[in-house]
């Protein structure tokens, strides 16, 4: 009974944070990866798309698993699409960008020091960024261990592209088929994840709270917030 009124008391007080973090963001331009997402919907925790004038948004293709899903969580007459890798974008996107914004994105990246990197480097200094990943133990990774940061500086001093599958066989052996859906269909994940290039449904890294800090601060970036928020999500808040 204590944990779960701990658990609560700690979602209560994480919402509060992050509804005064939201309410202190500027209306102004804003470039996503991979979204729209609920997180940053009106109905989600972190009510970012409030503060929207105009946001790009960047996609590694036209049409993928994740395609329309939230498209509804916001005004499309505010949108300029992209299609880009994370890890290989034009940094002029970033001009004039005062925050950058992903949900359950990075990691689907097999360099996701590079996309921090690139972000980074084309960032005006005092720009903002927010990155939300799921926390491992809360989702199908919870038997695998989060990647440690020495891994993914490694990954990033290679040039490791988005056709890696280093991963893949830690994956498959490790997921655990305890959902239900088309998504979660053991056989069809096995397919996917060998072709997930073209699917970008593998996590190539696994992901605690420590870890996310770590590369934020490693690629340049300095800690405003790094916050567990029930489901299943780190929510990163930090600053060039």
């Amino acid at each position: 009974m204590k944990s779960i009124i701990k658990k609560v008391y700690n979602w209560y007080i994480s919402r509060l944070v992050l509804n005064r973090i939201s309410s202190s963001l500027c209306k102004n331009h804003y470039l996503e990866f991979g979204g729209p997402s609920f997180v940053f919907s009106a109905a989600g925790p972190f009510k970012i798309y409030t503060k929207v004038d105009s946001l790009i948004l960047v996609d590694f293709a036209d049409k993928n698993f994740w395609s329309g899903l939230n498209d509804h969580q916001i005004d499309h007459a505010r949108i300029h699409r992209v299609v880009s890798d994370a890890t290989n974008f034009d940094l002029n996107l970033l001009k004039d960008v005062y925050c950058v914004l992903s949900s359950h994105m990075v990691e689907h990246l097999a360099n996701p020091l590079k996309y921090l990197k690139n972000v980074y480097s084309g960032l005006d200094n005092g720009a903002l960024i927010v990155t939300v990943l799921p926390y491992y133990k809360w989702t199908y990774d919870r038997s695998r261990k989060p990647t440690n940061l020495d891994h993914i500086i490694d990954d990033f001093n290679n040039n490791m592209d988005e056709n890696d599958l280093t991963h893949l066989k830690e994956v498959i052996d490790s997921y655990n088929n305890l959902h239900q859906g088309p998504y979660y269909n053991f056989e069809n994940f096995v397919v996917e994840s060998e072709n997930n290039h073209f699917h970008r449904k593998m996590h190539h890294h696994c992901f605690d709270k420590k870890l996310v800090k770590d590369l934020h601060e490693y690629a340049g970036f300095t800690t405003l917030m790094c916050k567990l928020i029930l489901p299943m999500h780190i929510i990163y808040v930090g600053k060039k």
